[in-house]
């Protein structure tokens, strides 16, 4: 597993943001068991933070966009447990960085100590029990205590985690070996074939969602609408041109605008 991790450093650190060393530079640091602790202020003091970042007028849209950055390093806890990782161990081992990055809004930097990425192997050989615990031990109460806090349904944050992950999954299984793409493809539509809700705090499991194809303005390939909106048009007061918030008329003027951009 060492040579594994050593091979795939570049990888981590490319697609996940995982890294093993303090950055110089950061805006500001938290710890994963921080974030989901109830008597700590450690979620309300990030949230309100960010938002100075991406102009988040309110705490809903800072937490929107934490759920879609932070879902880079859900999709690493796929990688890792495909690789016979334990992900609890490394979620609670985790400190989360902001670093100043190339535009306004700062990177996350998932730092985890490089010895015990290498010494976490994991009890369970199950993949699917495996990502089950993962969810309902780490995820999920993450997502529940920033969705308390930020005043924000929780299903609108487990949209951008349906959106985004299968991304970054993408991303890593390129330079992956056959057997562990298909381990990484499978492990995601594990997690969507889940039935019981309890995993992810609900009566039922949260990515139901109903994604619309609508026009693309750059090229033949199908797109489609997004799970949820990211509430960016509370920070810009537009909507992005996949918001499901969109309506077609207001849709229809931008597919012209984008249309006539990319032919400029």
């Amino acid at each position: 597993m060492q040579t594994a991790i050593r091979k795939n450093t570049t990888q981590l650190r490319s697609v996940f943001s995982v890294i093993h060393e303090e950055p110089r530079e950061w805006e500001c640091k938290h710890s994963l068991k921080d974030w989901a602790a109830e008597e700590t202020e450690s979620c309300r003091q990030f949230l309100e933070q960010y938002g100075t970042y991406i102009d988040a007028p309110s705490l809903d849209m800072s937490a929107a966009f934490w759920a879609n950055r932070f879902s880079r390093f859900i999709a690493f806890g796929h990688w890792a447990i495909v690789h016979g990782l334990d992900m609890n161990r490394l979620s609670d081992s985790c400190t989360v960085f902001l670093v100043p990055g190339e535009y306004a809004e700062p990177v996350y930097q998932f730092l985890i100590d490089r010895d015990v990425l290498e010494e976490s192997r994991a009890g369970m050989t199950d993949t699917k029990q495996a990502l089950a615990c993962y969810y309902a031990e780490q995820v999920t109460p993450l997502f529940l205590r920033f969705s308390e806090i930020a005043g924000v349904r929780v299903k609108e944050l487990w949209g951008q985690v349906y959106h985004a992950v299968p991304y970054f999954i993408h991303l890593a299984k390129v330079t992956e070996e056959k057997e562990t793409e298909k381990a990484l493809e499978q492990s995601w539509q594990d997690v969507l074939a889940f039935e019981d809700g309890k995993i992810f705090g609900r009566s039922k499991p949260p990515f139901s969602f109903r994604c619309m194809e609508i026009p693309n303005p750059a090229g033949e390939e199908k797109i489609y609408t997004k799970p949820t909106c990211c509430l960016a048009f509370k920070g810009s007061n537009s909507y992005c041109y996949r918001c499901p918030r969109m309506k077609k008329e207001e849709r229809n003027e931008k597919y012209e605008k984008l249309t006539k951009r990319q032919e400029a």
